[in-house]
């Protein structure tokens, strides 16, 4: 709902006053006079145009594929760990029950603790450093290390490792955004672009607000979604922990949600 109402008050004020210029501009200045150089002007825009379509697109398709590669840095993460829980069943029973233990704590403290965090961007959270420090502890236990089969020794190892990776991968994520001064170019192109199109001279009003309005709400809308899935945990496009939480729940143990942190 946030993202829906941060939508429409940036399509629907750039629209606004868009649509307030073309008033003013059109008492300023006759559309008889703008439409003697529309030729001229004609040549410049498509330029302009053609160049800022092609920067702006290159800059959603970034940012989307920034989510989409989050969103399965996410899912490997909880597909490791519940791989980790599987492959913990063929360990001794005193060890089986240890790592599988801290298997889930590390689970319930991403969703519980990091994923909020990485909302406001305060993560890594401290609880899941300390799960996953205990989670490489218990793995490398002489006791487990001497009990287990080494090729299901080494393959547990190797997916802790992934754990691990994909958790710094997800966490620097959550610290992902467009830099300030390509934002400065979007936003001062997108004003340029539709500033520039003032000078062309439409005999109907009515045909001007519309031309001008359509291609108002395209730049605004664009701009918005660019904004909005930039940061992959916050926003209209999150990342939930959908994989974490579907493998505590599978293994017996159900996860806060996402959203609210523990206390």
């Amino acid at each position: 709902m946030h993202g829906v109402v941060g939508g429409i008050v940036i399509v629907g004020g750039s629209l606004l006053l868009t649509l307030l210029v073309i008033v003013l501009v059109r008492r300023l200045i006759s559309h008889q006079t703008l439409a003697r150089h529309n030729d001229v002007a004609g040549f410049v825009y498509a330029t302009m145009g053609v160049t800022y379509a092609v920067v702006l697109a290159f800059v959603v398709i970034a940012v989307w594929e920034n989510y989409a590669a989050t969103r399965e840095v996410a899912d490997r993460e909880a597909s490791a760990v519940g791989a980790l829980y599987r492959l913990a069943n063929g360990f001794p029973a005193p060890q089986r029950g240890t790592a599988q233990e801290a298997l889930l704590a590390y689970a319930e403290a991403v969703v519980d603790e990091e994923w909020p965090a990485m909302a406001d961007q305060k993560a890594p959270s401290l609880r899941t450093s300390a799960a996953l420090d205990e989670l490489y502890a218990v793995y490398a236990q002489p006791e487990l290390v001497a009990a287990v089969n080494p090729e299901q020794y080494g393959e547990s190892l190797r997916l802790l490792d992934e754990v691990s990776a994909d958790r710094r991968g997800r966490v620097l994520a959550s610290n992902s955004g467009l830099p300030d001064i390509m934002w400065l170019v979007l936003v001062g192109g997108g004003v340029l672009v539709v500033g520039f199109a003032f000078l062309f001279g439409v005999e109907s009003a009515y045909s001007q607000a519309a031309i001008m309005g359509a291609l108002t709400v395209t730049i605004s809308l664009l701009l918005f979604v660019a904004a909005d899935a930039q940061h992959p945990f916050r926003g209209g496009f999150v990342v939930e922990p959908e994989g974490l939480e579907s493998v505590l729940e599978q293994f017996g143990h159900t996860a806060a949600p996402a959203a609210t942190p523990t206390s």
